[in-house]
């Protein structure tokens, strides 16, 4: 028991300490008696008032330090992040400016995330996953879509893949070169052994020319998976320079 002071005193007192805390505006009226109902009614009057009238905090965020959001996060105002941020929980990010390095550890929702020259972006497990090779030399002769001149192999966390080539080829004589692919040894929907992605025609015999193609598949499942580069002509033999210039193929999944 605290001296000179009545249980409904100390009962009143503890309340106020808590809206103090809050920043609430409080006054106290000594209880004189424990019958002093007025007093006790006016202490508890004040706190709901202050209470009602408690700002509440919306709008603009300053992040000063480094800082890390372990929870279900929302930054739903304008936010500037100044020191490194770590995001190990879902998180929402509506408008964000960040001036620190910043590390993705979980599912993270970024509506307008501008990042300061010179910062760096980690994902954790990486954001998406990718496979590309040199493609080598080689002299084609075959008129349907034949045997792979370049293989590479990737593991996809499922979706979409955007598959890729580019390099430099020649014909010994006037035709079309075409260029395709296979994934995971079938044709692509809607390809065939003489329908493919792209073609590249040659008017003049031995004539080089830039060939490439960027090619949109869906619907990738997760796992391991082939993709193989073909090549077709309409006639001649033709070439894919690894002489002078250096063609590549590959994959990279679209997240």
């Amino acid at each position: 028991m605290v001296k000179g002071k009545t249980p409904l005193n100390i009962a009143c007192l503890l309340v106020a300490s808590v809206a103090l805390a809050s920043e609430v505006p409080f006054t106290v009226q000594e209880v004189q008696q424990g019958r002093d109902v007025s007093s006790l009614n006016e202490n508890f009057r004040s706190l709901s008032d202050g209470v009602r009238q408690a700002p509440k905090k919306k709008g603009d965020n300053t992040l000063t330090g480094d800082n890390t959001f372990s929870g279900n996060t929302t930054l739903s105002g304008s936010t500037t992040q100044s020191g490194d941020l770590t995001v190990t929980g879902r998180t929402q990010l509506s408008s964000t400016t960040v001036i620190g390095p910043v590390t993705f550890t979980a599912s993270v929702t970024a509506q307008v995330a501008v990042l300061m020259p010179g910062n760096q972006v980690t994902f954790t497990p990486a954001l998406h996953n990718s496979s590309f090779t040199v493609v080598p030399t080689g002299t084609f002769t075959n008129t349907t879509f034949g045997p792979c001149v370049s293989t590479v192999t990737m593991t996809t966390s499922g979706g979409d893949l955007l598959a890729i080539f580019s390099g430099m080829i020649a014909i010994a004589t006037s035709n079309t070169f075409y260029l395709s692919m296979l994934l995971d040894g079938a044709f692509l929907s809607g390809h065939s052994a003489t329908v493919g992605i792209t073609g590249e025609g040659i008017s003049s015999a031995n004539e080089y020319a830039n060939a490439g193609f960027s090619y949109h598949i869906s619907g990738v499942s997760a796992g391991s998976h082939s993709l193989c580069l073909q090549v077709r002509l309409t006639g001649g033999t033709g070439t894919i320079d690894g002489t002078s210039t250096q063609a590549k193929f590959g994959a990279i999944e679209l997240k």
